[in-house]
């Protein structure tokens, strides 16, 4: 069995020894924010194309190599995530936030990932509630969300017939309620050995199972972290060949337990359904896209007009800045501004800073490559609203406009106070947004 785990062969791998640690730790983790930034930036090109190329009519052989350079290219983008989220927990920097969650949502989304290869591989894949449960909860959705798609992915990965449930309870005995998960597979399960190495970084208990499967290693360790990081717990029963159950549970709290700032609730809605609906979202909607890589450029710009935008391209941030002052003379100002951070002549955290000290108050979106630790605190503390690293969600990124278009927390505030919040070590966009 290799359920992501941490020795090849039962010697440490040479990438866990060569961790940052101490006096280096702070040149690894920027060595890590350079290479993350250069692996991200080309994969939101090929990635996006290849979605856009997915979505026209072609021959099945053209259709399955769309289809491999979308699928090779988000394992990439997986691992570069699994490196940096590890990273963060070893450097204790992994943040978490809280706001409401819809919890039907929240397990919806993840079965909707997993639903079609599932399928292809003669799989069922289903959900049971053992008890009733929340309409909604507070606790941390992204990371949530993230432990899940570890959890189910493994389970579809190392099941070959039969099926995977995933059983939820709330168990209101305990204090704080806990939220339960079972993730139950009839896959080719684990021995003791493998049982006991099974949440070490940088493992792989079987190194034929490696080169079959694949992965960074790191899934299942990051995900314990995370759980406990929640303040929950996760057990495991296998058998070789009889399947494996993960269990974990995470406090399942509601807004009036909690004893601090709850974010509100959701996370952005998709776009409305049907291609009438979302070819015109942003219909009528003056967008100023600032990016200097050609390619991404040409991308999002097509993604923007793809939902009615009306769309000005600068290359830099001085650009930017010249297109946004020029479009005030005429009394026809930009809806929203999205600004990429690295740039030449004049980069995105300058020219956001400019126009915040000009009384510009178009909400502003960071574009970054950058994934860092910190990185989006220091796009919102120049001046930004929101922060997308890159590669994009095209669905999320459309939602995320349509969140200020239409009065988002953020949109529209005027620059005294938003002056007022970055003197507070605040983001101008709300109370604590980091």
């Amino acid at each position: 069995m290799s359920y992501e785990v941490g020795v090849v062969d039962g010697a440490t791998t040479n990438m866990a020894k060569a961790c940052p640690t101490d006096a280096s730790a702070e040149k690894g983790l920027d060595w890590l924010a350079v290479i993350s930034h250069e692996i991200r930036t080309p994969l939101s090109a090929i990635l996006g194309y290849a979605e856009m190329l997915s979505a026209d009519d072609g021959t099945d052989e053209e259709n399955e190599a769309v289809a491999a350079i979308h699928r090779h290219g988000r394992h990439l983008l997986n691992l570069v995530n699994d490196v940096l989220d590890y990273s963060k927990i070893e450097a204790g920097k992994l943040a978490f936030e809280r706001r409401r969650v819809r919890t039907s949502e929240l397990i919806g989304d993840v079965l909707l990932m997993f639903r079609a290869q599932a399928s292809a591989r003669g799989l069922s894949l289903s959900f049971e509630e053992k008890t009733s449960i929340p309409e909604t909860i507070v606790t941390d959705d992204t990371r949530l969300t993230q432990v899940l798609i570890n959890l189910v992915g493994n389970a579809v990965k190392f099941t070959e017939r039969g099926g995977i449930r995933v059983v939820v309870s709330h168990d209101d005995r305990r204090r704080p309620p806990q939220w339960c998960f079972e993730i139950v597979d009839t896959g080719i399960g684990m021995d003791a050995v493998q049982l006991g190495r099974l949440f070490r970084p940088f493992v792989q208990a079987d190194a034929a199972k490696r080169r079959e499967f694949g992965g960074s290693g790191l899934g299942l360790a990051i995900s314990k972290r995370i759980i406990e990081g929640l303040g929950g717990e996760i057990t495991v029963e296998s058998r070789p060949g009889a399947g494996s159950t993960f269990r974990f549970s995470v406090p399942a709290l509601t807004a009036g337990e909690t004893d601090g700032a709850v974010a509100p609730m959701g996370r952005p809605a998709a776009s409305p359904p049907g291609d009438g609906g979302r070819s015109w979202a942003l219909k009528g909607r003056r967008i100023l896209l600032a990016e200097d890589g050609p390619d991404n450029l040409r991308l999002i710009a097509r993604i923007l007009r793809g939902h009615g935008a009306e769309v000005c391209t600068a290359e830099n941030g001085q650009r930017a800045m010249e297109l946004v002052e020029e479009a005030a003379a005429r009394g026809a100002d930009f809806d929203f501004i999205l600004m990429d951070m690295q740039m030449t002549v004049m980069d995105g955290y300058v020219a956001t800073a400019r126009l915040r000290e000009r009384g510009v108050r178009t909400p502003i979106a960071a574009l970054t490559a950058h994934a860092m630790v910190g990185d989006r605190e220091n796009c919102l503390s120049c001046g930004c609203d929101e922060y997308i690293r890159k590669p994009i969600d095209r669905a999320s990124l459309i939602a995320m406009i349509l969140k200020h278009l239409r009065g988002g927390e953020s949109a529209g505030k005027p620059l005294a106070e938003a002056g007022a919040a970055r003197s507070a070590g605040r983001s101008p966009s709300g109370p604590d947004r980091r």
